[in-house]
């Protein structure tokens, strides 16, 4: 699981990829090392048309009384989400796609943990 990730392919190249009309939202510049909480770009369907939107990255929970409090999870293990209550309803009703170039995944080392950027050999967001 990601904590963190890049990306900087721009927003009409987003839009065109994924078959999006533009969207007239500021376009973000390259951002390497995107974390939670930080605004960023989903993409979801509207009126069953793709479409792109600016929302801080993050999960608050349905049942959460005040968004700025408790956990803001980023991820799940898709073995076990569908079983999990925070995620069990989003994952019928409210699916949506990050647009990514790369993620980072830690090791341990003796000094502590050193960050890797992982991205596929043909990457699906080319720059």
């Amino acid at each position: 699981m990601c904590g963190r990730y890049g990306r900087w392919s721009r927003q009409h190249r987003i839009e065109e990829l994924l078959g999006i009309e533009p969207s007239g939202l500021d376009d973000f510049p390259p951002f390497y090392n995107i974390t939670p909480g930080v605004e960023t770009w989903i993409a979801r369907t509207k009126d069953g048309k793709p479409a792109l939107y600016s929302y801080l990255w993050g999960l608050v929970p349905y049942w959460s009384k005040d968004p700025k409090k408790g956990a803001r999870p980023v991820n799940a293990r898709a073995e076990t989400a569908h079983e999990r209550p925070m995620f069990r309803k989003l994952i019928r009703e409210r699916r949506c796609l990050i647009p990514a170039n790369c993620y980072y995944e830690w090791k341990e080392m003796p000094v502590g943990k050193r960050p890797y950027c992982k991205r596929p050999v043909s990457t699906v967001l080319p720059g």
